[in-house]
């Protein structure tokens, strides 16, 4: 039981460690703003402008009330864990527990780490096999692979703007369009 809130006692400092480099409280004052604006009556009257504006407020408050559910749930198994006993048929729900959020803490800790200006936005993508003949083509037409199952993998829209084959093999030039939440910063 004690390794069990050893660990718990770790991966809260590193949510906390973490949450002090997401600066939540702007983001939460930003919501509220947001919100705000979307209550004056003439919001709607940019239809286009309203919808970009509700999205980005939705994906600013789903990244929030992660990040502070994390910490609330691991508070809660640490709460617990202090008051179970070693012998306790609630160890091991307390552990599935841990390793639950264990892993929801590592899926999304790279994403506290895009918080650059451009991170969360879709991403273009530009590739040019130079001058290096067929074998360089060859190697764009692989890296289109590369990208397009990678931004496929993590659930991204791809597509492609313009593309130009090589007649005997591979791809001269391609530029794709990938669609989806911190595509940019992902991909960079």
């Amino acid at each position: 039981m004690n390794e069990l809130k050893s660990k718990l006692e770790q991966l809260y400092a590193e949510i906390t460690d973490i949450i002090s480099h997401l600066n939540l409280p702007q983001k939460e004052q930003l919501l509220l703003e947001m919100e705000e604006k979307a209550n004056d009556p003439n919001f709607w009257s940019d239809p286009q402008a309203a919808g970009q504006h509700t999205k980005k407020a939705a994906s600013i408050r789903s990244f929030v009330e992660f990040w502070r559910n994390l910490e609330k749930n691991c508070v809660g198994l640490l709460e617990l864990a202090e008051h179970t006993e070693v012998s306790s048929p609630d160890v091991d729900e307390i552990s599935k527990e841990y390793e639950i959020l264990l892993r929801e803490f590592e899926k999304n800790k790279i994403l506290a780490v895009l918080s650059g200006k451009y991170d969360s936005y879709n991403a273009i993508v530009a590739l040019h096999a130079g001058a290096g003949g067929v074998d360089a083509m060859d190697w764009t037409e692989m890296l289109l692979r590369m990208i397009t199952r990678y931004s496929e993998k993590k659930g991204f829209e791809v597509e492609v703007l313009d593309i130009s084959k090589n007649p005997e093999a591979g791809v001269k030039s391609v530029t794709l369009e990938i669609k989806g939440q911190f595509a940019f910063g992902l991909l960079k």
